[in-house]
């Protein structure tokens, strides 16, 4: 299920992560601007469960289901002023599991995010992690939830529509050729056509 998520300006609700079992850890801090926190979560858990790598995520993974509270809910113009209320609630409780600071600007987060996505240490972190049964398992029931299906779906009908109306593969969708193997099949199609049992056979005869 699907929830519309209000824009800015809208009152944001600034929130920590935490689990009981460790009161000497504050947490991680972050906001959303979901009507109800409960919505918010499930995108936490799922960050987790595909391997993201950031600090809360490998806390997840490692201690299970965490607890959740409302430390805010204060009324923004846009996404810099939320950020701003985000992070005095991080320095004020000292929030050991933020990574990023978030002051960044967008670009600046996104560069963040993938150079510590490439360090070998995170990589080989991610690869060993991935080879476990339990990321194995997660991962399969993540796919074969229906919204997941849903999602997967319909991006990919949006890359197909978006791929033909290339100029490049249009000219190929009109273009017929003249195989070795003797067939005329159409450019865009040959790699699919060279996977075929008579494209084969022939192969398999100038051997």
């Amino acid at each position: 299920m699907s929830w519309r998520v209000p824009k800015f300006p809208c009152d944001a609700k600034i929130y920590r992560i935490y689990w009981d079992e460790f009161p000497e850890e504050v947490g991680y801090v972050g906001h959303t601007r979901q009507k109800l926190l409960s919505r918010r979560m499930p995108s936490h858990r799922d960050c987790a469960k595909n391997g993201r790598t950031s600090l809360v995520y490998q806390k997840i993974r490692e201690r299970g289901d965490f607890q959740y509270e409302l430390l805010e809910s204060i009324f923004c113009q846009d996404f810099d002023e939320a950020r701003r209320h985000e992070k005095r609630w991080s320095r004020r409780l000292k929030a050991n599991l933020n990574m990023i600071s978030p002051l960044l600007t967008k670009e600046e987060r996104k560069e963040y995010e993938k150079e510590y996505e490439c360090r070998p240490e995170v990589k080989a972190r991610k690869k060993k992690y991935q080879q476990t049964e339990k990321y194995k398992t997660q991962r399969r029931d993540y796919l074969n939830k229906p919204e997941t299906r849903e999602h997967t779906q319909t991006q990919q009908a949006k890359y197909w529509v978006e791929y033909k109306t290339r100029p490049g593969v249009q000219k190929k969708s009109k273009e017929n050729i003249t195989c070795d193997c003797g067939s005329t099949v159409r450019l865009l199609n040959i790699s699919h056509h060279k996977k075929t049992k008579k494209h084969q056979n022939f192969i398999a005869s100038q051997k």
